[in-house]
């Protein structure tokens, strides 16, 4: 069930991917996973720096 969602427009259900509804063609909101991990990471190592360059002075 985790895999399955409705639509916006019309209600009907649909495949988490899906990027329109085949019954009204209104478009869904999909979101990529490969630009959170990045986003995770690039936090992650800014933070990582900060820390390095404020221990060393």
């Amino acid at each position: 069930m985790a895999d399955k969602t409705h639509c916006l427009g019309c209600g009907h259900p649909l495949d988490r991917k899906a990027t329109h509804c085949p019954r009204c063609g209104v478009a869904q909101p999909v979101r990529p996973i490969g630009g959170l991990v990045a986003l995770i990471l690039l936090l992650g190592g800014l933070c990582i720096v900060t820390l390095v360059a404020i221990l060393r002075n």
